[in-house]
């Protein structure tokens, strides 16, 4: 078992070597004053009809306030720049934006948009949620408090 999780592991640092291009030592920054670091994730739900839909939501890392709740049936790219363009002009434009790799926040044109106003991308590893685990931790209040509860009116 320990040869397992020590090969699987080596495995791991490759991948990340490969994919960072910085060796497995690179390590996250963590925000330090508000509006540093922003994390922006997709909760996939189901509405009362059945139907899926994404809610995009964006947390500060350092004040741990969610800036935006954003909730259509389906999310473009050009739809999440538009939910952050509404943002920096009440905020600032944070020094980076952490995500997982998920099509919507790898595209070539959110990340030629972010390159121009000189924010910093941090992609976590896939399956390494807890990298994100500040709108992770936010999604899962939204999930239980919010959007798993039964509605109580007859």
């Amino acid at each position: 078992m320990e040869f397992l999780w020590h090969s699987r592991r080596k495995e791991e640092d490759k991948r990340r070597e490969s994919h960072n291009g910085q060796g497995s030592d690179l390590t996250p920054p963590t925000a330090i004053c508000r509006d540093q670091i922003w994390s922006y994730d997709f909760l996939a739900v189901r509405t009362s009809d059945g139907k899926s839909s994404e809610i995009l939501t964006v947390v500060d890392e350092y004040s741990l306030e969610c800036l935006s709740i954003h909730a259509p049936r389906k999310i473009t790219a050009f739809e999440v720049i538009e939910q952050l363009t509404d943002l920096f002009p009440r905020r600032r434009i944070p020094e980076h934006l952490s995500s997982h790799n998920g099509w919507q926040f790898t595209a070539h044109v959110i990340r030629r948009w972010l390159k121009r106003l000189g924010v910093k991308t941090l992609h976590i590893e896939p399956g390494s949620a807890q990298e994100n685990g500040y709108v992770e931790s936010f999604n899962g209040k939204l999930r239980d408090e919010l959007l798993n509860q039964k509605s109580s009116t007859r």
